[in-house]
Protein backbone atom coordinates (compact mmCIF):
# COMPACT_ATOMS: atom_id res chain seq x y z
CA UNK A 1 0.00 0.00 0.00
CA UNK A 2 1.78 3.15 -1.23
CA UNK A 3 -0.99 5.77 -0.97
CA UNK A 4 -0.11 7.94 2.07
CA UNK A 5 -3.78 8.73 2.76
CA UNK A 6 -4.77 5.05 2.83
CA UNK A 7 -1.76 4.23 4.99
CA UNK A 8 -2.76 6.94 7.49
CA UNK A 9 -6.35 5.69 7.68
CA UNK A 10 -5.25 2.07 8.07
CA UNK A 11 -2.82 3.08 10.81
CA UNK A 12 -5.67 4.92 12.56
CA UNK A 13 -7.74 1.71 12.60
CA UNK A 14 -4.94 -0.47 13.94
CA UNK A 15 -3.99 2.15 16.54
CA UNK A 16 -7.54 2.13 17.90
CA UNK A 17 -7.42 -1.65 18.07
CA UNK A 18 -4.05 -1.51 19.85
CA UNK A 19 -5.40 0.88 22.52
CA UNK A 20 -8.42 -1.37 22.99
CA UNK A 21 -6.19 -4.43 23.47
CA UNK A 22 -3.82 -2.56 25.80
CA UNK A 23 -6.73 -1.54 28.04
CA UNK A 24 -7.79 -5.16 28.61
CA UNK A 25 -7.09 -7.31 31.64
CA UNK A 26 -7.89 -10.86 30.58
CA UNK A 27 -5.86 -13.24 28.38
CA UNK A 28 -2.53 -11.46 28.94
CA UNK A 29 -0.43 -13.76 26.72
CA UNK A 30 -2.80 -13.63 23.77
CA UNK A 31 -3.25 -9.90 24.21
CA UNK A 32 0.50 -9.32 24.15
CA UNK A 33 0.88 -11.40 20.96
CA UNK A 34 -1.75 -9.21 19.33
CA UNK A 35 -0.11 -6.01 20.60
CA UNK A 36 3.28 -7.02 19.19
CA UNK A 37 1.82 -7.65 15.75
CA UNK A 38 -0.22 -4.46 15.81
CA UNK A 39 2.75 -2.33 16.87
CA UNK A 40 4.81 -3.71 13.98
CA UNK A 41 2.03 -3.03 11.48
CA UNK A 42 1.45 0.49 12.85
CA UNK A 43 5.19 1.21 12.44
CA UNK A 44 5.26 -0.19 8.90
CA UNK A 45 2.28 1.98 7.91
CA UNK A 46 3.81 5.20 9.26
CA UNK A 47 4.41 7.95 6.70
CA UNK A 48 6.94 10.76 6.71
CA UNK A 49 6.32 14.19 8.22
CA UNK A 50 6.29 15.65 4.69
CA UNK A 51 3.59 13.17 3.67
CA UNK A 52 1.59 14.04 6.78
CA UNK A 53 1.65 17.73 5.83
CA UNK A 54 0.49 16.81 2.32
CA UNK A 55 -2.62 14.94 3.55
CA UNK A 56 -5.83 16.64 2.41
CA UNK A 57 -7.69 19.30 4.38
CA UNK A 58 -11.03 17.52 4.33
CA UNK A 59 -13.03 20.38 5.86
CA UNK A 60 -11.74 22.85 3.26
CA UNK A 61 -12.46 20.31 0.52
CA UNK A 62 -16.04 19.87 1.77
CA UNK A 63 -16.54 23.64 1.70
CA UNK A 64 -15.09 23.90 -1.80
CA UNK A 65 -17.50 21.22 -3.06
CA UNK A 66 -20.45 23.39 -1.97
CA UNK A 67 -22.60 20.35 -1.22
CA UNK A 68 -23.93 21.92 1.97
CA UNK A 69 -25.37 25.32 2.80
CA UNK A 70 -22.88 27.82 4.29
CA UNK A 71 -25.24 28.96 7.05
CA UNK A 72 -28.10 27.72 9.22
CA UNK A 73 -31.54 28.51 7.82
CA UNK A 74 -34.14 28.93 10.62
CA UNK A 75 -36.90 28.62 8.01
CA UNK A 76 -35.50 25.28 6.88
CA UNK A 77 -34.04 23.95 10.13
CA UNK A 78 -33.31 20.48 8.75
CA UNK A 79 -31.09 21.77 5.98
CA UNK A 80 -27.48 20.76 6.79
CA UNK A 81 -24.82 23.46 6.79
CA UNK A 82 -21.06 23.78 7.16
CA UNK A 83 -19.82 27.20 8.33
CA UNK A 84 -16.97 28.49 6.12
CA UNK A 85 -15.76 30.86 8.89
CA UNK A 86 -15.14 28.16 11.49
CA UNK A 87 -11.33 28.48 11.41
CA UNK A 88 -11.10 32.21 10.76
CA UNK A 89 -9.08 33.76 13.59
CA UNK A 90 -11.15 36.97 13.31
CA UNK A 91 -14.40 35.25 12.39
CA UNK A 92 -17.68 34.85 14.31
CA UNK A 93 -16.75 31.42 15.70
CA UNK A 94 -14.53 31.35 18.81
CA UNK A 95 -12.45 28.30 19.64
CA UNK A 96 -12.78 27.61 23.37
CA UNK A 97 -9.80 26.39 25.36
CA UNK A 98 -9.31 25.87 29.07
CA UNK A 99 -5.58 26.61 28.61
CA UNK A 100 -4.94 23.85 31.10
CA UNK A 101 -2.88 20.67 31.18
CA UNK A 102 -5.70 18.54 29.75
CA UNK A 103 -7.83 18.86 26.61
CA UNK A 104 -10.97 20.96 26.86
CA UNK A 105 -13.20 18.23 25.39
CA UNK A 106 -11.75 15.77 27.90
CA UNK A 107 -14.69 13.34 27.72
CA UNK A 108 -13.88 12.70 24.05
CA UNK A 109 -10.15 12.21 24.61
CA UNK A 110 -8.46 9.25 22.95
CA UNK A 111 -5.16 10.88 21.96
CA UNK A 112 -5.66 9.62 18.41
CA UNK A 113 -7.54 12.81 17.49
CA UNK A 114 -7.71 16.39 18.60
CA UNK A 115 -11.13 17.77 19.53
CA UNK A 116 -11.85 21.47 19.08
CA UNK A 117 -14.86 23.24 20.61
CA UNK A 118 -16.27 26.36 18.95
CA UNK A 119 -19.09 28.72 19.95
CA UNK A 120 -20.92 31.45 18.06
CA UNK A 121 -23.51 33.83 19.51
CA UNK A 122 -25.96 35.66 17.21
CA UNK A 123 -24.02 38.92 17.63
CA UNK A 124 -20.83 37.47 16.14
CA UNK A 125 -17.31 37.36 17.54
CA UNK A 126 -17.54 40.37 19.84
CA UNK A 127 -20.78 39.13 21.40
CA UNK A 128 -19.31 35.64 21.80
CA UNK A 129 -16.14 36.92 23.46
CA UNK A 130 -18.17 39.19 25.74
CA UNK A 131 -20.34 36.25 26.84
CA UNK A 132 -17.35 34.00 27.48
CA UNK A 133 -15.72 36.79 29.49
CA UNK A 134 -18.95 37.19 31.48
CA UNK A 135 -19.00 33.48 32.29
CA UNK A 136 -15.36 33.34 33.30
CA UNK A 137 -15.67 36.52 35.37
CA UNK A 138 -18.79 35.33 37.16
CA UNK A 139 -18.60 34.25 40.78
CA UNK A 140 -21.01 31.44 39.89
CA UNK A 141 -19.79 27.89 39.33
CA UNK A 142 -21.29 25.56 36.69
CA UNK A 143 -22.31 22.95 39.28
CA UNK A 144 -23.48 23.03 42.88
CA UNK A 145 -22.10 20.40 45.26
CA UNK A 146 -19.86 19.20 42.44
CA UNK A 147 -18.72 15.60 42.80
CA UNK A 148 -21.27 14.69 45.45
CA UNK A 149 -24.40 12.55 45.07
CA UNK A 150 -26.44 15.77 45.18
CA UNK A 151 -24.61 17.53 42.31
CA UNK A 152 -26.96 20.03 40.66
CA UNK A 153 -26.87 22.57 37.87
CA UNK A 154 -26.32 26.17 38.93
CA UNK A 155 -29.24 28.01 37.31
CA UNK A 156 -27.66 31.36 38.27
CA UNK A 157 -25.02 30.81 35.62
CA UNK A 158 -25.31 33.47 32.86
CA UNK A 159 -27.31 32.01 29.98
CA UNK A 160 -26.59 32.52 26.29
CA UNK A 161 -29.35 33.68 23.89
CA UNK A 162 -31.39 31.72 21.39
CA UNK A 163 -29.58 31.50 18.09
CA UNK A 164 -26.31 30.41 19.70
CA UNK A 165 -24.39 27.67 17.91
CA UNK A 166 -21.79 25.19 19.19
CA UNK A 167 -19.47 23.02 17.10
CA UNK A 168 -17.22 20.06 17.93
CA UNK A 169 -14.54 19.23 15.37
CA UNK A 170 -12.52 16.00 15.43
CA UNK A 171 -9.25 15.86 13.47
CA UNK A 172 -6.97 12.88 13.10
CA UNK A 173 -3.53 12.53 14.69
CA UNK A 174 -1.05 10.09 13.15
CA UNK A 175 2.26 8.57 14.21
CA UNK A 176 4.89 9.47 11.62
CA UNK A 177 7.81 7.25 10.64
CA UNK A 178 9.92 8.74 13.43
CA UNK A 179 7.34 7.69 16.04
CA UNK A 180 6.19 11.28 16.53
CA UNK A 181 2.55 12.18 17.17
CA UNK A 182 1.59 14.60 14.42
CA UNK A 183 -1.72 16.45 13.83
CA UNK A 184 -3.34 16.41 10.42
CA UNK A 185 -5.98 18.43 8.58
CA UNK A 186 -8.08 15.28 8.17
CA UNK A 187 -11.39 16.22 9.79
CA UNK A 188 -12.99 12.97 10.89
CA UNK A 189 -16.27 14.46 12.09
CA UNK A 190 -18.08 17.74 12.68
CA UNK A 191 -20.95 18.07 15.14
CA UNK A 192 -23.09 21.21 15.08
CA UNK A 193 -25.82 22.22 17.51
CA UNK A 194 -28.09 25.22 16.96
CA UNK A 195 -30.16 26.52 19.88
CA UNK A 196 -33.34 27.86 18.29
CA UNK A 197 -34.87 28.37 21.75
CA UNK A 198 -33.79 28.39 25.39
CA UNK A 199 -36.27 26.63 27.67
CA UNK A 200 -35.65 27.20 31.40
CA UNK A 201 -34.57 23.95 32.96
CA UNK A 202 -34.35 22.55 36.46
CA UNK A 203 -31.30 22.22 38.69
CA UNK A 204 -31.49 18.45 38.39
CA UNK A 205 -29.42 17.14 35.49
CA UNK A 206 -31.57 15.31 32.97
CA UNK A 207 -29.44 13.53 30.38
CA UNK A 208 -32.30 11.62 28.78
CA UNK A 209 -35.02 14.03 27.72
CA UNK A 210 -34.09 17.42 29.11
CA UNK A 211 -35.56 20.69 27.85
CA UNK A 212 -32.66 21.58 25.57
CA UNK A 213 -32.92 18.36 23.57
CA UNK A 214 -36.05 19.90 21.99
CA UNK A 215 -34.51 23.36 21.69
CA UNK A 216 -31.61 22.27 19.50
CA UNK A 217 -31.13 21.24 15.92
CA UNK A 218 -28.37 18.61 15.66
CA UNK A 219 -26.16 18.03 12.63
CA UNK A 220 -23.20 15.71 12.23
CA UNK A 221 -20.85 15.05 9.33
CA UNK A 222 -18.45 12.11 9.19
CA UNK A 223 -15.79 10.82 6.87
CA UNK A 224 -16.96 8.08 4.51
CA UNK A 225 -13.99 6.26 3.09
CA UNK A 226 -15.06 5.70 -0.52
CA UNK A 227 -15.73 9.45 -0.80
CA UNK A 228 -12.49 10.32 1.00
CA UNK A 229 -10.30 8.15 -1.24
CA UNK A 230 -12.13 9.40 -4.34
CA UNK A 231 -11.58 12.98 -3.11
CA UNK A 232 -15.30 13.74 -3.20
CA UNK A 233 -16.35 16.63 -0.91
CA UNK A 234 -13.47 15.90 1.43
CA UNK A 235 -15.12 12.59 2.24
CA UNK A 236 -17.52 14.30 4.68
CA UNK A 237 -21.12 13.13 4.49
CA UNK A 238 -24.16 14.00 6.56
CA UNK A 239 -25.33 11.64 9.31
CA UNK A 240 -29.00 11.15 8.56
CA UNK A 241 -31.76 11.31 11.21
CA UNK A 242 -32.34 7.81 12.55
CA UNK A 243 -28.98 6.54 11.28
CA UNK A 244 -27.50 3.88 13.55
CA UNK A 245 -24.08 2.37 14.19
CA UNK A 246 -22.13 -0.03 16.36
CA UNK A 247 -20.30 2.20 18.86
CA UNK A 248 -16.94 0.42 18.65
CA UNK A 249 -13.71 2.00 19.95
CA UNK A 250 -15.58 5.20 20.77
CA UNK A 251 -14.24 8.00 22.94
CA UNK A 252 -17.02 7.77 25.51
CA UNK A 253 -16.01 4.43 26.98
CA UNK A 254 -18.75 2.75 24.95
CA UNK A 255 -17.70 -0.36 23.08
CA UNK A 256 -20.03 -2.94 21.61
CA UNK A 257 -17.34 -5.60 22.00
CA UNK A 258 -17.25 -5.04 25.75
CA UNK A 259 -20.98 -4.46 26.25
CA UNK A 260 -23.45 -6.93 27.73
CA UNK A 261 -25.91 -5.70 25.11
CA UNK A 262 -26.03 -7.96 22.04
CA UNK A 263 -24.10 -6.68 19.03
CA UNK A 264 -27.29 -6.41 16.96
CA UNK A 265 -28.44 -3.54 19.19
CA UNK A 266 -27.41 -0.58 17.07
CA UNK A 267 -27.53 2.86 18.67
CA UNK A 268 -28.77 6.05 17.02
CA UNK A 269 -25.90 8.44 16.25
CA UNK A 270 -27.74 11.74 16.74
CA UNK A 271 -29.78 10.37 19.64
CA UNK A 272 -26.53 9.76 21.50
CA UNK A 273 -25.74 13.48 21.16
CA UNK A 274 -29.06 14.39 22.71
CA UNK A 275 -28.48 12.00 25.60
CA UNK A 276 -25.47 13.98 26.86
CA UNK A 277 -26.53 17.49 25.82
CA UNK A 278 -30.16 17.79 26.85
CA UNK A 279 -30.07 20.37 29.66
CA UNK A 280 -31.02 23.99 29.14
CA UNK A 281 -28.77 26.20 27.00
CA UNK A 282 -25.28 26.63 28.43
CA UNK A 283 -25.87 23.72 30.83
CA UNK A 284 -25.89 21.36 27.85
CA UNK A 285 -22.38 22.47 26.79
CA UNK A 286 -20.37 19.94 28.78
CA UNK A 287 -16.98 21.46 27.94
CA UNK A 288 -17.92 24.53 30.01
CA UNK A 289 -16.76 22.54 33.04
CA UNK A 290 -13.26 22.72 31.55
CA UNK A 291 -12.96 26.16 29.99
CA UNK A 292 -14.73 27.90 32.87
CA UNK A 293 -11.90 26.77 35.15
CA UNK A 294 -9.82 29.54 33.63
CA UNK A 295 -9.25 32.11 36.37
CA UNK A 296 -10.50 35.68 36.16
CA UNK A 297 -6.99 36.90 35.46
CA UNK A 298 -7.05 34.89 32.23
CA UNK A 299 -10.63 35.69 31.25
CA UNK A 300 -9.61 38.50 28.90
CA UNK A 301 -7.30 36.14 27.01
CA UNK A 302 -10.03 34.04 25.39
CA UNK A 303 -9.04 35.37 21.97
CA UNK A 304 -5.56 33.89 22.17
CA UNK A 305 -3.51 36.70 23.75
CA UNK A 306 -0.38 35.72 25.60
CA UNK A 307 -1.66 32.16 25.94
CA UNK A 308 -1.39 31.62 22.21
CA UNK A 309 -3.65 30.19 19.59
CA UNK A 310 -6.27 27.90 21.22
CA UNK A 311 -6.05 25.35 18.39
CA UNK A 312 -2.29 25.03 18.87
CA UNK A 313 -2.79 24.78 22.64
CA UNK A 314 -5.40 22.03 22.33
CA UNK A 315 -3.21 20.13 19.88
CA UNK A 316 -0.14 20.31 22.11
CA UNK A 317 -1.97 19.33 25.29
CA UNK A 318 -3.69 16.41 23.52
CA UNK A 319 -0.37 15.07 22.26
CA UNK A 320 1.35 15.59 25.62
CA UNK A 321 -1.43 13.77 27.45
CA UNK A 322 -1.32 10.86 24.99
CA UNK A 323 2.46 10.58 25.41
CA UNK A 324 1.86 10.05 29.13
CA UNK A 325 -0.67 7.23 28.64
CA UNK A 326 0.41 3.63 29.41
CA UNK A 327 -1.01 2.39 26.09
CA UNK A 328 1.17 4.78 24.08
CA UNK A 329 4.27 4.01 26.14
CA UNK A 330 3.68 0.31 25.46
CA UNK A 331 3.24 1.00 21.75
CA UNK A 332 6.51 2.96 21.68
CA UNK A 333 8.38 0.16 23.45
CA UNK A 334 7.05 -2.51 21.07
CA UNK A 335 7.71 -0.21 18.10
CA UNK A 336 11.40 0.02 19.04
CA UNK A 337 11.67 -3.73 19.57
CA UNK A 338 10.14 -4.65 16.22
CA UNK A 339 12.60 -6.02 13.63
CA UNK A 340 13.57 -3.58 10.91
Amino acid sequence: MQNPLKRAIFQRDLWALFDWAAAGQSLPQQRRELEVRLADAIRRLAITSEQVRALPDTYAAALAAQQFAPAYDPLNSRRPFLPPELFRSDGPWVCLSAYSDEPTAIVHFSGRSRFLVFMRLPGGRDATLAYIHKLRSSSETPLLNSGSPSTRLNLALPQFPAGTMVALLRQMIVIDNQGKLTPTALTESVQLRVYHAITPGTEYMNYINGPSSHDQDFFEFRIRRPDLFARRSGGLVLVQPGETEFATFSTHGIDAFESTTPLDQRGGVLERCRACHSDSGIHSVQSRLQWMKLSRSLSTQTDGGKYGDPITWETDVTITRKQQQPDFNLLQDLWKQAPR
